[in-house]
């Protein structure tokens, strides 16, 4: 489903339902989380925060990824561009498959860096693509 901005910088779901049974997250929540794990913080959160703040990016990740490479598809379609975000989508499974670091530092670091993923994913399926109309 394509999002569309109702209010400056606050994307919202048009009303476009999504395809047969895939489901995206609200443009909302996944601000929002990425927004937390970029807060800054005058300490390193623990493993446990990490792990379930990654989760929590993992599943808008697992929505956001489809709605991309579908309007990736259909704008970039055999060009540089659709390959450059096809290859940063195969990096961001293996990074994603690879799971968190053992220590909460390092853990935190790849969370911040899957946050700021995430928020890329999320623009993508709001910005309107090279040949889309203005939603």
């Amino acid at each position: 489903m394509p999002l569309t901005t109702a209010a400056p910088g606050v994307p919202q779901p048009s009303p476009t339902p999504p395809a047969p049974g895939r489901a995206e997250p609200p443009a909302a929540a996944v601000q929002a989380t990425v927004t937390h794990v970029l807060a800054r913080r005058r300490y390193v959160p623990g493993l446990r925060a990490a792990r379930q703040q990654h989760r929590a990016l993992v599943r808008h990740i697992e929505l956001l990824v489809p709605v991309v490479e579908e309007r990736t598809r259909s704008a970039w379609a055999g060009s540089e561009t659709e390959r450059l975000v096809v290859s940063g989508l195969a990096c961001l499974r293996y990074r994603l498959d690879r799971g968190l670091p053992p220590s909460a530092e390092a853990a935190w670091a790849s969370v911040r860096a899957t946050a700021r993923q995430c928020q890329a994913l999320l623009d993508l399926t709001s910005t309107p693509l090279d040949g889309e109309a203005r939603r």
